[in-house]
């Protein structure tokens, strides 16, 4: 009996000097969580934060990661990979002050070190610009077809390009906004060419003013998706 008992603490004793000290998810794969930044600034609202890992991480969606949003309001969006690699973006909405986020990640089959980044997003909270609305609105065309105006369009998201134009005419000047920022200036510029790339949602505005006429504005939302 006593023999038994010496083989069983022995026993006992081995396992927990073989346990003792693991790391958790020590099978797990290990991933470096590297960089997280927002885009925008006093000139626009963040609509993405981009993460960084050291890898590709298989299967990472949105579910996989956690926002505590503080007072901003920041809401998840959808994440997609980005070029290079480790490299994801996630969009955000409904922000209604700048401050503070906290990003969480986890993913079965991964470790990540560190699990979560914190980043400052931005509220643009006065545009600044002063778009002269003129009777009637100019007309806005996606890619050749008219659109309504102040309506709102999907973008299937992808590679290649869609085209934002107003008619051909002759004018004195013509401004394009994106999300509120100038994006094209010059009296020639009668179109705007956009990326399919990155979701999320952008507003174009354009305001122009015809030779001898008065300056006219159009504007339409294309939600890539």
């Amino acid at each position: 009996m006593k023999r038994i008992f010496f083989r069983f603490a022995v026993l006992v004793v081995a396992t927990a000097l073989v346990c003792t000290g693991c790391p958790p998810d020590a099978g797990a794969e290990q991933a470096a969580f590297i960089g997280l930044i927002a885009n925008g600034g006093a000139s626009a609202t963040t609509t993405i934060l981009t993460l960084t890992f050291d890898k590709d991480i298989t299967g990472l969606t949105e579910t996989d990661i956690t926002l505590t949003e503080g007072n901003t309001g920041t809401t998840r969006g959808v994440l997609t990979k980005a070029a290079g690699t480790g490299v994801y973006n996630l969009t955000v909405s409904d922000i209604i002050e700048g401050g503070q986020v906290t990003v969480t990640v986890s993913r079965d089959g991964y470790a990540f070190n560190p699990n979560y980044k914190n980043v400052n997003v931005h509220f643009k909270t006065d545009s600044g610009i002063d778009i002269g609305i003129g009777d009637p609105s100019i007309k806005l065309y996606l890619d050749g077809s008219p659109l309504q105006d102040g309506g709102s369009s999907p973008i299937t998201q992808g590679e290649g390009t869609y085209t934002v134009s107003i008619p051909s005419g002759t004018y004195t000047d013509i401004i394009w906004y994106v999300n509120g920022n100038v994006a094209a200036q010059g009296a020639a510029r009668t179109s705007v060419v956009m990326s399919k790339q990155t979701v999320g949602t952008y507003q174009v505005t354009v305001e122009a003013t015809p030779s001898g006429g008065g300056k006219n504005s159009g504007s339409h939302s294309f939600v890539v998706q």
